[in-house]
């Protein structure tokens, strides 16, 4: 019986991640690629895994900088992250700042204030009102209704927020507004509509957020070759942003050209060498880029050397130094894929494709019991990985143990034919 390729379900982990669409979401990039990573078996018939991982993580990226919010002295959007310090200041502030709303209900500045201090609190709901008061009070003022239509969106009120800004852009046409309309009608599942808006805001102001937000729309609902020819040209006018060269080399993934994805995501590491992100994807390129196998395997060393306490760094090093260039392996390089695969599993004992692919070097290496203990990790860590499954049981007939070897045969049988049918539903 051939070697299985499986084909994992996805779809709803991608849902769950992808709906967490708002600003300064950051925190989800390692969870989304650990629970990507866990729901993969093989290595093999990959592709559309490798799009999919992209579009997610280059969605993610968006989300690095902090929330676009207008700052009150200038009137135009600028990084403005939660205010840290002590609880006691905030409080006595926010007691202040009501008091000066009681004082005078009809105040623009007291209601904008303490709208502004709501929002910089990340306390969107409470803030809302004021800012809508505030609103009310002077229709005009810039700063305050972008941070409505904002709260609006990050609050779920995607209504509120699209009438909000084209509300906004019937007074004044500005590409940030265009941008985060299509931040709503994203939001709101109508990727042409944010598609064109992203467009517009890019079109108006080529900053290199507005290109990256344009081409990742693209890449998101896989109008890969529209998304080539945007990020090209955003590389051309921000030649130092990784994030563009990610989302280029997801888009060359995605149209065959393994070659050219190679190079730029080498690119990229290079531009940011302690963002783990890049790495992410090259770790996942080791093999399809035979021309480019030396420059990825040298940056994912990188990646180990950066971060040692990384397992996905120790993990993909090791896939890079055995699978990557297909030459022969001499003792030294055995025991370093070894030693790397090791550490991935000793730093992140759950992490079942470390187990797997060292069951599958201790197969090769004919040391079958190691071999068998490491899928059997596997296999507790994910009952349901038909790989795993499958080598144990080639494994079990290496050493002579039949029953163990049929009887994983035939686990492996169903749980492949449960996966067939499920992705046939697809």
């Amino acid at each position: 019986m051939a070697e299985p390729v499986v084909v994992a379900s996805l779809p709803g982990v991608c849902r769950t991640i992808l709906g967490n669409s708002g600003k300064g979401c950051m925190h989800w990039s390692r969870e989304c690629t650990l629970r990507l990573e866990a729901t993969c078996s093989v290595c093999h018939g990959r592709q559309w895994l490798l799009k999919l991982l992209g579009a997610v993580l280059v969605t993610l990226q968006a989300l690095s900088a902090a929330d676009a919010v207008p700052d009150p002295a200038q009137g135009v959007a600028s990084s403005r992250p939660r205010v840290p310090g002590n609880q006691g200041v905030h409080s006595q502030r926010e007691i202040r700042l009501r008091q000066a709303v009681e004082r005078d209900p009809a105040s623009f500045e007291a209601n904008y204030r303490l709208g502004e201090f709501y929002v910089q609190m990340r306390k969107l709901k409470a803030g809302i009102p004021y800012l809508e008061k505030a609103h009310e009070l002077n229709p005009a003022h810039y700063a305050n209704g972008y941070d409505l239509a904002l709260a609006y969106f990050e609050t779920g009120d995607l209504l509120r927020a699209r009438r909000q800004i084209q509300g906004m852009l019937g007074q004044r046409d500005n590409p940030e507004l265009h941008n985060l309309l299509g931040d709503v009608e994203e939001k709101s599942g109508d990727p042409v509509r944010a598609t064109q808006q992203y467009q517009l805001a890019a079109q108006r102001e080529p900053s290199e957020r507005n290109i990256f937000d344009w081409g990742n729309e693209l890449l998101l609902h896989g109008a890969f070759e529209d998304a080539e020819k945007v990020l090209s040209v955003g590389i051309e006018r921000h030649p130092n942003s990784s994030r563009l060269h990610i989302g280029l080399g997801i888009a060359f993934y995605s149209r065959g050209f393994y070659d050219d994805a190679a190079r730029v995501l080498c690119r990229a590491s290079d531009l940011e060498p302690l963002d783990p992100r890049p790495y992410l994807f090259l770790g996942k390129m080791f093999d399809i880029s035979l021309s480019r196998a030396g420059e990825v395997k040298a940056r994912l060393r990188r990646f180990v050397q950066s971060h040692p306490r990384d397992a996905m760094a120790h993990y993909y090093y090791a896939m890079s130094l055995w699978k990557g260039e297909r030459t022969p392996k001499g003792e030294g390089d055995k025991r370093e894929v070894e030693g790397h695969l090791k550490q991935a599993t000793a730093l992140d004992p759950a992490m079942v494709e470390a187990h797997l692919h060292l069951g599958n070097f201790y197969a090769e290496e004919d040391k079958l019991q190691q071999a068998i203990f490491e899928y059997r990790r596997a296999i507790r860590l994910k009952p349901d990985l038909a790989s795993a499954h499958y080598r144990l049981a080639q494994t079990y007939r290496r050493s002579g143990d039949m029953l163990r070897a049929q009887q994983e045969l035939e686990l492996y049988g169903r749980l492949h034919a449960r996966d067939t049918a499920e992705d046939a539903k697809k």
